[in-house]
Order: structure tokens, then sequence, then C-alpha cells
């Protein structure tokens, strides 16, 4: 029954925690924390901005958000290469 067996690749989620300066940044924190340990859980792979790469890993602003393009992209091609 080989016929029926599927190789099935590993998903990876493109993961964007975003906050506005009229929402506490605690929860933005917290909701990355939570994001991570449930696609950890799961056994999901995922691209997400360190906590070193913007405040707390947050995208907040433009710039931070080029950031965030930029690791996608990077990842982007890594993952294409498999």
């Amino acid at each position: 029954m080989s016929f029926l067996r599927k190789k099935y690749e590993k998903i990876t989620f493109g993961i964007i925690v975003g906050n506005r300066d009229v929402f506490p940044s605690e929860l933005a924190k917290q909701g990355r924390i939570e994001i991570i340990e449930v696609m950890n859980k799961l056994g999901y792979d995922y691209v997400i901005l360190g906590e070193n790469d913007t405040q707390l890993g947050v995208v907040e602003s433009y710039e931070d958000s080029k950031k965030c393009a930029e690791l996608f992209k990077v990842k982007m091609v890594r993952y294409s290469e498999h």
C-alpha cells in the first residue's frame, strides 16, 4: 500500500506580532510568548523576529516591518532550497 503514503513537508509559519503605542507592550510580549509556546507544542516550525531584533521582538514601526520582511525573505530562500 505504498501508493497511499505521501510525504508531507513540515509546515513553517511566518509570524508577525504587531503592536501600536496605544496598547501596553506587555500584552504584545506575553502574546508572543504564548504563540511560540503553542507552535512548539504543536510541532510546527516558524519564523519570527527575535527578542533583540526589535523591542521585545514586536513590529511597532515601519523600520521594524522592514526588519521582519528581510527576515522572511532570507528564511524563504533557505526553505525553498530544500
